[in-house]
């Protein structure tokens, strides 16, 4: 009977005893938290007047020769380094602490710079060296994104100050590393390896027709290699250099295919930080990988990457949409396509149906623009307004981007809208390029007709007649409720809807292509396009149609498909 009392008795005292020992730890804690707050509270406010008044009196010491006579000069390094821990005191005094840093690094003189960091603890050390990388490769970020900006130019000069400044520093962090194995793992923890796949992301923007150019890049991609050499050769187990993304990704650039397979580029973006992804369809873009067919290996993995991206289960809306912006860029501006054929041709029924889908959505909005401007200039022609084609056209003009404007896939698709003036050529441009692609194999031609290809034949022929209604304003999935979809693994941002990569309906586009069978008919609606015209677009889509469904045993598409389209361009 006494038991359970006693056996009361001592979970009330246990109890008692956790509730005790939580009120003075969570005293003690807000008490220790306080004291912390405060302390940081002082070295920013009191650390300001002292760390400025401090740092400026080194001025003249910075830089220096590593057989410097300056006294005490162990002494001024530790104020140096303790001044540039961000987030302990101001930004205005850390700032000023890397100001005397930087050109000493760059001055290759840092014997008691690494002496110095010898007595840190090496989670300090491993800080001072992130940010020291960190803020490097973003100052080189920040300068192309700031020319994409204002318009100015597609390319970074290699020259540059901010592209030089790397290049000592790779070499001071891998000198670094040489110092002991404990030193090896602290820059390796440090994430050079993530400042590498950003350097090379970045690289194809450096230019390098000047001879100073190409001397600087250059010696850039030494002084990476040399820094994946010295890791490689210093760590125990090297493989947690070659597994990582940038040593997959930056291939051998004097072969004529890259080292590795389509399905190793995969793995090693999907691994990558997702911003790296973004960043690298944006150096495709506006770069000069997409201008021949010349640079054999650099087209190849641009357009690997580039399909890569327009997977949704992997990477957001922003990259995805990029991707497909960047894929019709190349199909209908470029004309260099045989890179991605290749590619495709390589790849799985999958990956051509989600190229192809993408592709479609887009090309159909840029079709539905058209006709809408056709049919406004249309109206005021019959009723003779005094108005100029600027007053009615719904293509957009370019826009320079501001700090203010800045949506980069909005303003790059207003733009490449713009420049998709001449319809007609951009037409002919990618109903060839779908023909090319039906020809590479029985794979691509199946994922070609999943995705809904055969609706470019319909785009042929769009016009205020023939609006290809239930195309261009179909109702997208995830409208009513559904939300965009989950978190990347990073959680920086929401993979993108599956609308946008839905196939074309094939009941939509039967309809389509039964409207047009009957508008095609008439002898009216023949001339309204021009007979050379009229019969440019009917040749090209007959040869699409042929390889898209091939003979009559040939699997694909239903037989209301086949018989409806065969039936337009007469086969």
């Amino acid at each position: 009977m006494g038991l359970p009392l006693f056996k009361d008795a001592i979970t009330h005292s246990r109890q008692s005893e956790r509730s005790s020992t939580t009120r003075t730890t969570y005293s003690s804690s807000v008490s220790s938290g306080s004291r912390h707050s405060f302390s940081v509270m002082t070295k920013k406010t009191f650390g300001t007047m002292s760390g400025h008044k401090k740092l400026s009196s080194f001025h003249f010491i910075f830089p220096h020769d590593d057989d410097t006579t300056v006294k005490n000069i162990s002494g001024i390094y530790d104020d140096v380094l303790e001044f540039s821990r961000p987030g302990v005191y101001s930004e205005s005094v850390t700032r000023a602490a890397w100001t005397l840093l930087m050109p000493q690094i760059e001055s290759h003189k840092t014997y008691h710079l690494t002496q110095a960091l010898a007595k840190m603890p090496f989670a300090e050390m491993q800080t001072f060296l992130h940010t020291l990388t960190d803020k490097c490769i973003t100052d080189v970020e920040n300068l192309y994104d700031s020319l994409q900006e204002k318009g100015k130019s597609t390319t970074l000069s290699s020259s540059s100050k901010a592209v030089v400044a790397l290049i000592p520093v790779l070499k001071f962090v891998t000198q670094i590393a040489t110092q002991s194995d404990l030193a090896c793992l602290t820059v390796l923890e440090a994430g050079i390896l993530d400042i590498l796949l950003r350097i090379y992301v970045i690289f194809p923007a450096l230019s390098s027709t000047l001879p100073e150019d190409f001397g600087r890049k250059s010696a850039l991609m030494d002084a990476c290699q040399l820094t994946v050499v010295v890791l490689c050769r210093l760590l125990e187990k090297p493989q947690t250099v070659y597994n990582h993304p940038v040593c997959i990704l930056w291939t051998d650039r004097d072969s004529k295919r890259p080292d590795n397979p389509l399905q190793n580029r995969c793995g090693a973006w999907r691994r990558a930080p997702r911003s790296c992804a973004l960043r690298r369809l944006v150096v495709i873009y506006t770069g000069s990988l997409w201008k021949s067919n010349s640079d054999i290996i650099g087209g190849l993995e641009a357009c690997m990457d580039i399909i890569e991206f327009t997977n949704s289960e992997h990477y957001d809306s922003d990259t995805v949409d990029m991707a497909f912006l960047t894929l019709l860029k190349q199909i209908v501006l470029c004309g260099a396509t045989q890179h991605l054929l290749n590619v495709l041709a390589e790849g799985s029924r999958e990956d051509t149906v989600r190229v192809f889908s993408g592709i479609n959505r887009l090309w159909l909005e840029i079709i539905a623009r058209q006709v809408s401007s056709d049919r406004v200039a249309s109206i005021a022609e019959d009723m003779e307004w005094a108005i100029t084609p600027a007053d009615y056209v719904c293509l957009p003009k370019p826009l320079v981007i501001t700090h203010q404007t800045f949506k980069y896939y909005d303003v790059t698709k207003r733009n490449l809208l713009h420049k998709i003036k001449e319809v007609d050529i951009a037409l002919y441009r990618i109903i060839w390029f779908a023909t090319q692609a039906a020809k590479q194999n029985t794979t691509v031609r199946l994922g070609m007709l999943d995705a809904g290809a055969l609706v470019l034949v319909l785009t042929a022929f769009a016009s205020h007649d023939f609006k290809l209604a239930g195309l261009v304003s179909m109702p997208e999935q995830g409208q009513g409720g559904q939300g965009k979809g989950a978190a990347t693994r990073d959680g920086e941002g929401t993979v993108a809807k599956a609308s946008s990569l839905l196939p074309i309906s094939v009941y939509a586009m039967n309809a389509g292509a039964s409207t047009l069978l009957v508008s095609m008919r008439y002898a009216t609606f023949r001339e309204s396009w021009g007979e050379k015209r009229f019969n440019v677009r009917l040749s090209l889509c007959s040869s699409l149609v042929g390889n898209l469904l091939g003979g009559d045993g040939d699997e694909g598409g239903s037989r209301e498909t086949r018989s409806l389209f065969k039936e337009i361009v007469g086969l």
